[in-house]
């Protein structure tokens, strides 16, 4: 399992065909490792193809002072992540869709043949991170911080998580539990909030999200 890192979020302009991007590289931008002391250098290095994920590839951009080359993602999504972590829309394009489909006791194919989604063993894995980044696995205090950050009241979400305890059935109990949550808090929850979740969770270390760029170069 890798360890915990940052990333970076920005904001990419694509075209209809998702065939070509450009990333803004502005002067109010920094890196991973910036502490705000120095400016830092950025210069775009390549494109990173990817399989998975987003529907175009994804921009890696180097620091010159702080020597660290880094992916830029697009909001949503994060390190290692196949799916969107946005629970606004369709469900059925998220992260969240394997915990709705294991709450009707739908399982994906343990093979991967010719049919639509993912395999089984990627369903649980979607469904231990969004238990993760709902808390279900995080200490009392962890728990109550994630339902603060949602707006929710946290004597509702320990129920919630009592009942996934005790549930016969693991896979189905915290699919249905991780629904009842997306009902309590889909009003809307921009993604940033559910990022920060992550973090709590130890999903990833931090984030940061680039704000519109000033004094901006395509790459």
């Amino acid at each position: 399992m890798a360890e915990p890192r940052h990333f970076v979020v920005a904001e990419y302009l694509v075209d209809e065909s998702n065939s070509c991007f450009r990333i803004e590289l502005g002067a109010n931008h920094v890196c991973p490792k910036s502490t705000g002391e120095i400016s830092c250098a950025l210069r775009f290095k390549y494109r990173r193809k990817r399989k998975t994920g987003p529907e175009h590839d994804l921009a890696v951009v180097g620091c010159q002072v702080h020597h660290i080359t880094f992916t830029l993602y697009p909001l949503g999504f994060a390190p290692y992540g196949r799916k969107i972590i946005d629970c606004s829309g369709d469900l059925s394009q998220s992260v969240f869709a394997a915990a709705g489909d294991a709450a009707e006791d739908k399982l994906w194919p343990e093979s991967s043949a010719k049919e639509e989604g993912g395999v089984r063993t990627t369903q649980s894995r979607h469904i231990s991170i969004t238990a993760q980044l709902f808390g279900f696995d995080l200490a009392l205090d962890g728990k109550i911080r994630i339902a603060s950050l949602l707006g929710l009241e946290p004597r509702v979400m320990l129920d919630t998580y009592d009942r996934v305890r005790d549930g016969p059935r693991l896979r189905e109990a915290w699919g249905k539990a991780i629904l009842e949550v997306l009902e309590k808090i889909r009003s809307p929850c921009p993604i940033q909030k559910l990022l920060e979740c992550g973090v709590i969770a130890g999903l990833w270390a931090g984030f940061l999200i680039w704000p519109k760029p000033f004094n901006s170069v395509l790459a």
